[in-house]
C-alpha cells in the first residue's frame, strides 16, 4: 500500500457509494467478499450500520488500475482485515441500504 492511501481523508462508505465508486452491483460485491477479493464491511456507530473505510476502497481501485492480479488483490484484502484486528461484519451479513 502506498503513502497516499494513508494520507487520504477517512470516511465510512455505505453500500450505494461503494457500488457507485467501484461499478459493481450488490451481488458482485458480496461474491467478491466471499471469494476474499473485497473487504468485509465494518460495523460502526452503534453497530446497526455497516460500511467500508474509504481508504480501503481507494486502495483496491488503485490496485485494479495498476493491473494487480487476483492473488495480489486477495493479499491486499487480507492486509485490511489483519489491520482491523478482526473488526468487520461477517461475509454473510449484508448491510441495510442507506
Amino acid at each position: 500500500m502506498n503513502d497516499h492511501a494513508a494520507q487520504s481523508p477517512l470516511s465510512l462508505l455505505r453500500i450505494p457509494a461503494v457500488m457507485a465508486r467501484t461499478g459493481l452491483c450488490r451481488a458482485s460485491l458480496y461474491q467478491r467478499i466471499a471469494a476474499g477479493l473485497f473487504p468485509r464491511p465494518v460495523k460502526a456507530f452503534g453497530r446497526q450500520r455497516a460500511g467500508w473505510p474509504s481508504n480501503e476502497i481507494d486502495t483496491l481501485i488503485r490496485a485494479h488500475i495498476e493491473g494487480a492480479s487476483e492473488s495480489r488483490i486477495g493479499e491486499i484484502v487480507s492486509e485490511f482485515h489483519a489491520r482491523r484486528g478482526g473488526h468487520g461484519a461477517s461475509t454473510t451479513e449484508q448491510p441495510r441500504a442507506a
